[in-house]
């Protein structure tokens, strides 16, 4: 697994219904740390509790809490700090997107894309729409695998939103696949290697149940 190419954005607090206390960098840093304006009743709605995919470790390594999130069509392991910064259960358009402390974004978004479709299609679509939003793909698709899905990952170029200005920056995204659904995956991070994130990031995303 090419972990050492993963990124992605994120930045927030909130715990099953109860923000927590923003660490000091979160008032310098406004594009990892930017606070949505979930209520505790919509939480509840966008991720519930799973479980058998808890992870307890002992400090300073991270602990893993299982969630279902999209309606329940996926379940997955993640840290306890990661925090819902936004997310959508719109048919046909939802979405999760989880901020860390670390300065890590991932979001999981719902494809309008049959599963039964040969990858050349489904990848091809992909591209065509990060390429027209203005993303530079960097690299060829490779493969990889959650807990019950094929994957094909790209290394990828694009903008984010900031104060002053849209700075690039590098991510690792993901198109998943199971028997039921497609899924894109986006993983974006500050750092320019993932080194320091890497154990948050591998498990969320091997964990992942894609029902």
């Amino acid at each position: 697994m090419r972990w050492a190419t993963v990124c992605a954005v994120f930045g927030a607090a909130v715990l099953f219904g109860c923000k927590s206390i923003p660490v000091p960098e979160a008032f310098e840093n406004r594009v990892f740390y930017e606070y949505g304006d979930i209520s505790a009743q919509q939480l509840a709605e966008y991720e519930r509790p799973y479980p058998p995919l808890d992870h307890d470790q002992e400090p300073p390594s991270v602990s893993f809490i299982g969630v279902q999130v999209l309606g329940g069509t996926v379940r997955f392991s993640r840290p306890t700090s990661w925090v819902i910064r936004n997310a959508s259960n719109e048919p046909a358009k939802r979405f999760i997107e989880y901020v860390s402390p670390s300065q890590l974004v991932f979001t999981i978004s719902e494809q309008v894309e049959s599963p039964e479709e040969p990858w050349s299609f489904i990848l091809d679509r992909y591209q065509a729409a990060a390429e027209k939003a203005g993303a530079k793909i960097e690299s060829e698709p490779f493969p990889n695998a959650t807990w019950n899905a094929q994957a094909r990952g790209f290394r990828v170029r694009r903008y984010v939103r900031a104060p002053k200005a849209p700075f690039e920056t590098a991510c690792l995204e993901y198109i998943v696949r199971s028997d039921n659904r497609v899924l894109l995956v986006q993983i974006v991070h500050q750092d320019q290697t993932v080194k320091p994130v890497q154990d948050e990031v591998m498990r969320a995303f091997t964990s992942m149940q894609v029902l």
